[in-house]
């Protein structure tokens, strides 16, 4: 069960706390306030007013932090802000009303065998193609570009500048990405993209997953930080002026090898509590540190696409305005 001391563990649950407050009480009070007046205006939220919020509220904030998310630069002051100890304690009614909500009930749950659906962007007539393989052969020649890469880059004397990789899970390699369908709002990647590219249209494929499929879930953390740890890779060159600039901190950096990966697992499960108390900030790791960027709350990353079934269902889904969810998106 998801806790407070949960939500107030890393950078984004604490943006989420902050986020739902404003839901909880709107006003003028949050635009631009003094520290004092922020203060304040937290220790005037009620747990009441967390509690009458409905669920799209909940997946607006939620949306609004991952919206936000930067890996390749310096975060906004908020993020100072927000941690420091008297804005904590003021904050910490608030995580326990919203991790007491009914809808954050299935935040620190395992995988949803049931309810997975595969989201396919698009713009103009460009669409992702579909193609459920093996992508471990892909995944190998991945680890070999990251470590041919790192190589490369040593002894880089522009290191503090972005190097445009930011992101720690096995992007282009063939990888699939899954989340739950939420009822009325559709699958929670909609919604929760981090960089997304604002697109407008979707196709959304409810997916079977094989009964056979080995899980890795990601809750917190320490199960990032023993993923890494079991399946170690530095990127240090590689990550260093990015995830410095996002963290202020300098030295080792790794992230998982996803080739050795997919050999023990066919998929990592990222909760929704995970993520927020994970994505962000340097995770300390054997040996240095690691960051999980480029993921978002409740995705899967199938190493082994081929772990899905496509049902014959094809979903068309669009972006609108509605009064529950800004900028919702509608099955059409």
């Amino acid at each position: 069960m998801t806790s407070g001391d949960d939500l107030l563990a890393g950078p984004y649950g604490r943006e989420l706390c902050a986020a739902i407050a404003q839901e909880a009480a709107p006003g003028d009070v949050w635009v631009r306030p003094t520290d004092a007046e922020y203060l304040d205006a937290l220790g005037a939220v009620r747990p009441d007013q967390v509690a009458a919020l409905d669920h799209g509220r909940f997946l607006a904030a939620l949306a609004t932090v991952v919206d936000t998310a930067v890996y390749w630069q310096e975060p906004d002051d908020d993020r100072e802000r927000l941690a420091r100890p008297e804005i904590l304690e003021a904050l910490r009614p608030i995580a326990d009303a919203v991790a007491a909500h009914p809808a954050a009930a299935w935040w620190d749950a395992p995988l949803d065998r049931s309810a997975q659906a595969h989201v396919r962007y698009w713009s103009g007539e460009w669409e992702p193609s579909l193609d459920p393989v093996d992508v471990r052969p892909a995944l190998r020649r991945w680890r070999e570009q990251r470590v041919e890469a790192e190589r490369l880059d040593a002894g880089n004397p522009q290191w503090r500048s972005t190097g445009g990789q930011w992101w720690s899970d096995p992007a282009f390699s063939g990888v699939a990405w899954t989340t739950p369908s939420l009822p009325r709002l559709g699958p929670v990647r909609l919604y929760c993209t981090e960089d997304s590219m604002g697109w407008d249209r979707a196709r959304v494929h409810p997916v079977v997953v094989d009964e056979r499929a080995r899980i890795f879930e990601v809750h917190g953390p320490g199960a990032w930080a023993r993923l890494v740890e079991a399946y170690p890779l530095e990127v240090t060159y590689g990550k260093r002026g990015d995830w410095w600039r996002t963290t202020g901190r300098d030295g080792r950096w790794w992230i998982p090898d996803w080739s050795a990966v997919a050999e023990d697992y066919d998929a990592v499960h990222v909760t929704v509590t995970g993520y927020l108390a994970t994505a962000g900030w340097a995770v300390p790791a054997a040996d240095g540190a690691t960051v999980l960027a480029g993921w978002g709350p409740e995705h899967t990353c199938w190493l082994r696409p081929d772990r899905l079934a496509y049902t014959d269902v094809v979903e068309q889904w669009h972006r609108t305005r509605s009064a529950e969810v800004d900028g919702a998106w509608r099955c059409c």
